[in-house]
């Protein structure tokens, strides 16, 4: 588990940084993504961007966002309400 914890933190840091090499503007940029039980209608992701150009921070969130979803391996576990736990569904960048 530790290892792909670890693989998950390096992909979120090219995600996070390869905007800031591409536009000079951008100051900085931070991805966080939560672990374990993330009930139904919470945030699983916080990505702050900064730059002195909103147009360009809100690309470069959209951009990590994107990246993060296509390239970051995360798996979530759908429970729904009445279903036992060996019926819940495993699912890869859903």
């Amino acid at each position: 588990m530790a290892g792909i914890l670890h693989m998950a933190q390096e992909q979120f840091s090219r995600n996070a940084h390869q905007p800031q090499n591409a536009a000079s503007s951008l100051i900085k940029s931070v991805v966080y993504h939560r672990l374990g039980i993330v009930p139904v209608g919470e945030p699983s992701i916080v990505i702050a961007v900064s730059s002195p150009h909103r147009k360009e921070a809100f690309l470069a969130c959209e951009y990590i966002l994107e990246e993060v979803k296509l390239k970051a391996q995360i798996w979530k576990r759908e429970f729904y309400e009445g279903d036992k736990e060996e019926e819940a569904e495993w699912k890869a960048n859903a």
